[in-house]
């Protein structure tokens, strides 16, 4: 048995080469559509408030409480009370990578989780007579609070987390960019 190479097929392969070889040293566009899959899906966690993998954590009593938005919902958004995280992030792409990111300073700290310093913070009623609390289940009423410096304990809630499906659309496009002519 004996494979059998003659001058035609060598050129022909030589060519398919070429071409690919081409097409790599193209490959700014399939990158752009690469990071813009990568942005849909980290949207999709912001919209779900969590990856496919794991559902971000509730937010603490006193978080909803300090809110600007969502209060008076039975459950504001996590990671979007202001929108300046999620509107901050970003597809970035060059001919050689696509990634996704943010420049704010206290991504990570969400990101991966941790503990950060809240100052002192004296709080007063500004619509009703007094602020209405729960404490171990009794409401408590009060003119103010005054609450103390304390150290807060962030909890892990990945929103830069490439889903499953968003993956496997990463993998179509390159195989379809790089197999069809």
């Amino acid at each position: 048995m004996r494979v059998e190479y003659n001058k035609t097929d060598l050129l022909n392969l030589q060519k398919r080469i070429k071409k690919f070889n081409d097409k790599f040293d193209k490959t700014e566009t399939l990158l752009r559509s690469v990071a813009t899959i990568m942005y849909q899906s980290v949207m999709q966690n912001f919209r779900e408030e969590g990856t496919d993998v794991v559902k971000w954590k509730p937010l603490a009593p006193l978080t909803i409480a300090l809110r600007r938005k969502g209060r008076k919902k039975a459950s504001p958004k996590i990671l979007q009370d202001t929108g300046y995280l999620k509107n901050s992030i970003y597809p970035i792409f060059t001919k050689d990578m696509a990634s996704v990111g943010t420049n704010v300073e206290y991504a990570k700290l969400h990101q991966f989780g941790g503990t950060s310093k809240v100052p002192a913070m004296f709080i007063e009623p500004v619509r009703k007579k007094a602020l209405r609390f729960v404490i171990g289940g009794k409401v408590i009423f009060s003119k103010y609070a005054n609450i103390p410096e304390r150290i807060a304990k962030v909890p892990a809630r990945p929103f830069l987390w490439l889903r499953k499906e968003y993956k496997e659309r990463i993998l179509n496009l390159v195989r379809r960019y790089f197999m069809y002519e």
